[in-house]
């Protein structure tokens, strides 16, 4: 597949996700924060300013699952879940909440942490979710911008990666 056509296709999945998301709190997030300007964030969420857009998206995945994994590791300390993991998992897990709490992570280490509980913590990442979706609305549709943008992600991994 030619890239142009590629970098299309990625574009207009931008374009749905800024037609979902924009007008809900996106464009503001990127505006009010001062990241942006409003007239390049009403392009990148048009599918436009490729580049901007998925640097912007990224900036704003990485943020948002930072705050679910913090929210995440509290439902799961609250529940008393935590004393049920082996004792190397919930080693690595202490060391990641005190890391979030005390501000220092990192883009890196959110991706590392992300695999950590994937891998481990499957089944209780979905009663996590489904708690979340039944308690707030907000929580579902943002948990649903965190998947699209996955998905987004993983597509640009893939194909730089030649998977």
């Amino acid at each position: 597949m030619p890239e142009t056509f590629k970098t299309h296709i990625l574009s207009c999945f931008i374009a749905s996700i800024g037609k979902l998301w924009g007008d809900c709190g996106l464009k503001d997030i990127l505006v009010d924060s001062s990241v942006y300007a409003a007239g390049i964030v009403d392009q990148m969420m048009c599918g436009k300013q490729f580049n901007r857009a998925m640097r912007a998206l990224i900036l704003v995945y990485e943020t948002l699952r930072s705050l679910w994994l913090s929210a995440f590791f509290q439902w799961y300390e609250d529940n008393g879940i935590i004393n049920l993991l082996p004792d190397p998992v919930r080693t690595d897990l202490y060391n990641i909440v005190f890391k979030f709490q005390k501000g220092q992570i990192d883009s890196k280490s959110v991706s590392e942490t992300s695999v950590l509980v994937m891998t481990s913590l499957s089944e209780h990442l979905e009663k996590f979710r489904k708690f979340g979706y039944t308690t707030s609305p907000t929580f579902k549709y943002w948990d649903l911008f965190l998947k699209a943008t996955e998905i987004l992600i993983l597509n640009i991994r893939s194909e730089r990666q030649g998977s």
